[in-house]
């Protein structure tokens, strides 16, 4: 007889029913009342609310004729994303925990109008440590000698630039393009114009145009409906055909970016949203800005709290000043002339002294003698005594962790690991169906070749840098290896 585990408790909410005291219990999405026996289903949530943009001939052209003014790398890099290309693809970048390498000056094929692409599907290759399949991919030449035009004779050619800034980059170009919703233009909605396009321009509609439809996009065949489908198939489509449904899906945006009466007739872009150029700081509840002293008034605030405080305008640096308690008149200051009272002679000559009786002499007034300057010989001044900064002592090396302390870190990450594994497993049964599904499990069994065991753990690999290994129960490591520490 099957034995029953306790996993947990189920949660329990009031019934739904005015009239019902009882409450439900909920399992999944549905909720089941014991008193009245009525079942409640709650609504599937939205992955996505977001707008949905769907870019169309006209505005591609826009875009690449505002890249090519601007810079030969932008008109590059939407010119690959525009020909199918997803961006981790083209700079490089994290996908499915893989580093893809992106693309580099080797693998641009000038003369055949194609590039040599790692795509996503080779992220288990990569993970493993295998050489990786590269598919050529068909470019339109204008975009091969712009990429080939910055200079660079191995190695990456988009180094400097990540995948956010490629996103951030589209919608540059589409605000320039003066798209209605540039700010919900994403660097995959130029794989979305490139798909649309080729099933516009292919020619025939049948079950053979899904298929050059599907190769075109580096899509796999297992995907077309029936494993018989993609069995009885036949070989992919050859790089001449799939060059030449390339050619036809660009065939309207090149004729728009050769001509002159379009590039000058472009509209003016769209204004920029303002920038806030304030550097914003947070204030952590363990930073000594945030502790309350002893003589504080303020409220206790919870340790959780993160605060945001952004800082005003730079202070201006004024030059030290007396403080002057008199308001300063900055007009210029004007010489002030007292006037005297003129005299008559006859009253000059009849100013008699009141005492003497006599006439008022003149008065004669000597200079006073010169002063004698001496020289006394200048004393020479000391030099400022220095004092020299005292040496701080240097802080002990940590000491290292116990046999004791990587054992039991070494245990707790591989509890862990365990649990992110089953977590990421259950995860992917409950979203992915059929053949998604169990590729993306088959991603997560062992690494040791014929092994197909279930992986509960991840192993140090042997080069610094590679991504980690997984294994099962049998094949991972029991104890840490040599050098090993934890962080």
């Amino acid at each position: 007889m099957a034995q029953w585990t306790v996993v947990g408790e189920a949660a329990a909410v009031p019934c739904q029913t005015s009239d019902c005291p009882g409450t439900m219990r909920i399992v999944g999405r549905r909720g089941v009342c014991p008193v009245c026996g009525k079942t409640y289903q709650r609504e599937k949530p939205r992955h996505s609310s977001r707008l949905i943009v769907e870019l169309t001939d006209l505005d591609v052209a826009r875009m690449l004729a505002h890249a090519l003014r601007c810079d030969p790398r932008d008109f590059a890099i939407l010119g690959f994303l525009a020909s199918g290309f997803r961006r981790s693809e083209v700079v490089g970048g994290d996908d499915n925990m893989v580093m893809l390498p992106g693309v580099h000056v080797e693998d641009v094929l000038l003369d055949q109008q194609g590039v040599r692409v790692v795509g996503k599907g080779q992220s288990p290759a990569l993970r493993e440590g295998r050489d990786p399949k590269r598919v050529l991919q068909p470019v339109p030449r204008v975009f091969l000698e712009a990429a080939l035009r910055r200079g660079f004779e191995n190695g990456p050619l988009f180094e400097d630039v990540n995948t956010h800034q490629v996103g951030d980059l589209v919608k540059e170009y589409a605000r320039l393009a003066a798209h209605p919703e540039w700010e919900e233009v994403r660097a995959h909605r130029l794989r979305h114009w490139y798909s649309n396009a080729i099933r516009k321009r292919i020619g025939n509609q049948g079950p053979t145009a899904l298929l050059e439809w599907q190769d075109t996009m580096r899509h796999s065949r297992s995907s077309a409906g029936s494993v018989t489908v993609a069995f009885y198939s036949g070989e992919t489509t050859t790089f001449e055909r799939r060059l030449e449904i390339c050619l036809l899906a660009f065939a309207p945006v090149l004729a728009e970016l050769q001509s002159p009466t379009f590039l000058q007739s472009l509209p003016a872009p769209l204004p920029a949203p303002q920038q806030n150029d304030t550097p914003s700081f947070r204030v952590l509840s363990n930073s000594v800005s945030f502790r309350k002293s002893s003589d504080s008034e303020r409220e206790t605030v919870s340790d959780n709290l993160i605060l945001t405080v952004s800082s005003t305008d730079p202070p201006v640096q004024v030059r030290e000043s007396e403080p002057s308690s008199a308001p300063v008149d900055l007009a210029p200051a004007v010489p002030v002339v007292e006037e005297l009272p003129k005299l008559e002679p006859a009253a000059v000559e009849s100013a008699v002294d009141p005492v003497q009786g006599s006439k008022v002499e003149d008065v004669v007034v000597e200079d006073p003698p010169p002063l004698e300057v001496v020289n006394e010989p200048s004393v020479p001044a000391e030099p400022p005594v220095v004092s020299k900064p005292e040496r701080q002592p240097q802080p002990a090396p940590p000491a290292l962790p116990t046999r004791e302390q990587i054992l039991k870190a070494w245990t707790s990450l591989r509890v862990k690991q365990r649990r992110d594994l089953t977590e990421e497993r259950e995860f992917i049964k409950s979203l992915w169906k059929w053949g998604e599904r169990k590729k993306r499990l088959q991603r997560m069994q062992c690494s040791r070749p014929g092994c197909k065991e279930d992986a509960v753990a991840r192993d140090p690999p042997a080069v610094n840098g590679q991504p980690w290994p997984l294994f099962c129960e049998e094949h991972c490591l029991r104890d840490p290896p040599a050098g090993w520490l934890p962080v």
